[in-house]
């Protein structure tokens, strides 16, 4: 599990790491540019090496600029050096580092004045393969002026060449992004993950983002990780939180009992049940309204099925209660919500069933968190993972869109934290919130923004949720599972090709790629 920073919260924590352990800024920079050169020669050509640019700035990120073209120079490459600001403008350890390229200006550095785009496309050739962004680091704030904004969008348009952004891209201030900035193919970032790379524009922007070695441990972010926001990883998953005894039966490993169907949305029922069954539950019951039970019975062969009184709409209705209550007791988790339809009768099924069952463990998902729009204080205290999207999220939380979109993880982790319960929500990356915390999915890609995706993530928590009894671990590793079964879907159909169910057959696959064999 690895720290993440919003990148204002990292420039004091890196302040105070170099006050209390007595590392320099100098050798930080040192340290930041000898990894970037690593990276770069790691993963380019001679040829394109030989035809890199490097666009700096003033500050320490031009500083770590410097660096990579002095580190280059003596492996012999020719670099160019662009400064946006001019030399004047240098100051600090920036400055020292420029210094100490003095040797090599004539050999393998170039360096001219890049105050605009005339000056760039004099140093420009066909030849240039790889560009360096080096203007703005993670202290910028505001947009850029207008000649800034003209080399960036300059560069952002050539063709056949590599951007790489060095910490994060020049004029990235959020992840909303009302002005121009870098657009990166990768962004090198120093020390541990910037929140800013990871989500919507920044995460367009910032392209593949590699966290590179500065020379601190990562136990001295954790222990300044103050916002509490962390990357998980396939490593954080306990490998024996789907291990079965040899003496298991189908019992112990995990009851799992479905309310959800209703006319027309019967596919939902069957992507949780099925994944929950692929994922290691040991019995699932589906239950779902009397007259869809007929397509659920020949739709799920391993499943348990059981037909429940529905109202007018054909959905769930409030009087089969009775019905539900004692496979509630017989389940080690109850799954709502999938395909449930949102008739208010049914809703009033589900308030219910979370009011009058305290000791059960509840997933509420799709359908059955708008029956909490207005009623959360129904959920604090009880032993429930909730999995809405950003659109369900809002209802629950009574929050407006575009106030959420300022925040959504601080609002995630409030939320969360307010009362008492795990929260998965389900974005590009996906974060879960518990206690305080927010984990945020490094798997899955844009082709699982597909109707029943989210189905089957419920399936697959459910699942092993049951078995475990760990309710955090349990969102954690079903959310990285479900990513993972994405991840191969997208190498071998691509971003539009993936429907939910091609990724039920994939999750032995992940299981076995994550150790839970």
């Amino acid at each position: 599990m690895k720290s993440i920073f919003p990148k204002d919260s990292f420039q004091k924590i890196e302040e105070d790491i170099c006050k209390s352990t007595g590392i320099s800024t100098l050798v930080l920079m040192e340290n930041a540019g000898r990894s970037c050169v690593d990276f770069i020669t790691a993963n380019y050509s001679a040829d394109q090496i030989s035809n890199l640019l490097i666009l700096a700035g003033k500050g320490n990120n031009a500083g770590d600029g410097f660096v990579i073209a002095r580190h280059l120079a003596n492996m012999n490459y020719n670099v160019k050096l662009g400064l946006v600001f001019g030399r004047d403008s240098l100051t600090g350890i920036a400055l020292e580092n420029f210094n100490l390229l003095k040797n090599q200006e004539r050999t393998f550095v170039h360096v001219f004045d890049c105050r605009d785009v005339t000056e760039l496309e004099k140093n420009l050739s066909s030849e240039t393969r790889i560009i360096i962004d080096c203007i703005f680091g993670i202290g910028f704030k505001g947009s850029p002026d207008e000649k800034i904004e003209g080399l960036l969008r300059k560069v952002n348009t050539l063709e056949n060449v590599e951007r790489i952004a060095i910490d994060i891209p020049s004029g990235l201030t959020s992840h909303k992004q009302n002005g121009v900035c870098f657009s990166a193919d990768h962004t090198l970032t120093m020390g541990a993950m910037k929140l800013e790379c990871l989500f919507y524009d920044g995460k367009k922007n910032s392209g593949e983002p590699h966290v590179m070695n500065i020379g601190i441990s990562d136990d001295e972010f954790a222990v300044r990780n103050e916002e509490c926001i962390f990357k998980t990883e396939i490593s954080d998953i306990e490998k024996s939180i789907l291990s079965r005894d040899v003496s298991s039966n189908k019992y112990t490993n995990g009851k799992l009992l479905l309310i959800s169907g209703s006319p027309g949305l019967t596919g939902a029922t069957y992507l949780s049940a099925q994944s929950a069954i692929r994922t290691g539950s040991g019995a699932v019951i589906a239950a779902v309204p009397n007259s869809v039970f007929e397509v659920i019975e020949l739709k799920l062969t391993e499943v348990m099925k059981m037909p429940l009184q529905e109202n007018s709409s054909g959905s769930i209705s409030f009087k089969s209660y009775e019905q539900i209550r004692d496979k509630i007791d017989w389940a080690d988790v109850v799954l709502v919500g999938p395909g449930l339809s949102k008739n208010e009768d049914t809703m009033e099924l589900v308030r219910r069933m979370v009011i009058e069952n305290n000791s059960c463990r509840f997933l509420i998902d799709a359908d059955a968190i708008y029956a909490f729009k207005g009623f959360s204080g129904l959920l604090k205290g009880k032993d429930i993972i909730l999995t809405p999207h950003f659109g369900e999220f809002t209802g629950v939380n009574e929050i407006e869109i575009d106030e959420l979109m300022v925040d959504f993880v601080g609002e995630a982790k409030r939320f969360s934290e307010r009362l008492g319960i795990t929260l998965v929500l389900k974005n590009a990356p996906t974060l879960i919130a518990d206690n305080g915390k927010v984990f945020i999915n490094p798997t899955g890609k844009q082709n699982l923004a597909t109707a029943g995706s989210g189905d089957v993530l419920s399936g697959m928590i459910g699942a092993i949720w049951a078995k475990s009894g760990k309710r955090l671990e349990s969102a954690i590793a079903g959310t990285l599972l479900h990513g993972m079964a994405g991840d191969m879907m997208y190498e071998e159909s691509g971003e539009s090709s993936t429907i939910a169910s091609d990724l039920i057959g994939k999750i032995p696959v992940a299981k076995v790629n994550a150790g839970l064999i």
